[in-house]
């Protein structure tokens, strides 16, 4: 294997990450991550213990993905910090139907963790919609 620079092979992740998506791959997408791995939607951190774990999850969030007609999910690292073999991501995402309608938009903060010769999610923080970064004092 031909060792890439950290940010191609990061991109390289997050593109079969959405692809996996996108195929309906559950299987695709749990091998993304590294074990545990964390996953904070709504507010709430769920912790995943191995894939199967994890594979509950996706297979929820692949229905509704089905349901709502999402069949493209287009990306872009807007940051990214890479420090040895330890990474942090932010993403933003924009999910299309069939016909290129944008249905879903949304920022994701990724952890990353370089095991062996691959990189793997360890951690997923979705921004929440209200989310602007500044206290409610």
């Amino acid at each position: 294997m031909i060792d890439l620079d950290p940010e191609t092979e990061i991109e390289a992740l997050i593109e079969t990450y959405a692809g996996g998506f996108d195929d309906h791959d559950g299987e695709a997408v749990t091998a993304c991550f590294a074990y545990p791995a964390v996953i904070w939607q709504f507010g709430i951190g769920h912790v995943f213990a191995d894939a199967d774990e994890m594979a509950e999850n996706i297979a929820a969030l692949l229905k509704v993905h089905e349901e709502a007609g999402i069949v493209l999910s287009s990306f872009e690292i807007v940051t990214l910090a890479v420090s040895g073999t330890a990474a942090l991501a932010t993403v933003e995402w924009e999910q299309e139907d069939d016909e290129g309608v944008v249905l879903m938009d949304f920022t994701c903060h990724y952890a990353l963790i370089r095991q062996g010769d691959r990189w793997r999610i360890a951690s997923v923080v979705n921004v929440e919609e209200d989310d602007d970064g500044e206290d409610e004092d």
